[in-house]
């Protein structure tokens, strides 16, 4: 997104619509709110996408409810019950499927693996911030599982890269690489079918 920040600032505006069909807005609202901290935080332009945000917000309040969606769906999301009820909004502590703990573990894994080969944090600040945000919030709920792999995808990729060597490393000891992370993932995934 950083390459093209004028269909950025339009992005927004996709909360409309999608508040009119599902609840899932307020996660899209959270989401352009991070990068907006990020890129402030990077010292990147980002009060046009803050006013475009805003205004996307302001106007997710146009649907037939009114402000009445906003507080039915905090209330929805506040109910005891819903974690007692549903494994899939119980906490990663309480969650009772082994898969669900084992993957959340394995991202957190190779996501601070990946943070710390990062040479220039600072940079990808906004990314960062996106992927801390999908952790808290698969460790709150495990159904924010797959939010948290689009999150990570970049940034895991990023660190993956940097991991692997500059452009100047051999061919050969590319390969090994690959060879060694994808026997790691291989392994990683027969144990998490396994428990």
């Amino acid at each position: 997104y950083l390459h093209h920040r004028r269909s950025l600032e339009w992005a927004p505006w996709i909360l409309v619509p999608w508040s009119w069909l599902h609840g899932g807005f307020l996660a899209g609202l959270a989401i352009l709110l991070i990068i907006c901290a990020g890129e402030a935080l990077s010292g990147r332009p980002f009060r046009r996408l803050l006013l475009h945000t805003s205004l996307a917000a302001a106007a997710t309040l146009l649907n037939p409810y009114g402000l009445k969606l906003w507080t039915r769906i905090f209330e929805t999301l506040t109910l005891p019950a819903l974690g007692r009820n549903a494994l899939e909004w119980q906490p990663f502590w309480v969650s009772g499927v082994a898969l669900y703990r084992w993957t959340i573990v394995s991202f957190a894994a190779v996501l601070v693996i990946c943070f710390a080969a990062d040479r220039d944090k600072k940079q990808h600040l906004t990314h960062w911030l996106l992927v801390a945000a999908g952790l808290a919030a698969s460790l709150c709920s495990v159904r924010h599982l797959l939010l948290l792999a689009i999150l990570a995808a970049a940034p895991t990729a990023l660190g993956l890269e940097r991991l692997r060597g500059s452009p100047s490393t051999s061919d050969r000891a590319n390969r090994n690489f690959l060879t060694a992370f994808s026997a790691l993932m291989i392994a990683s995934m027969l144990m998490l079918a396994l428990f």
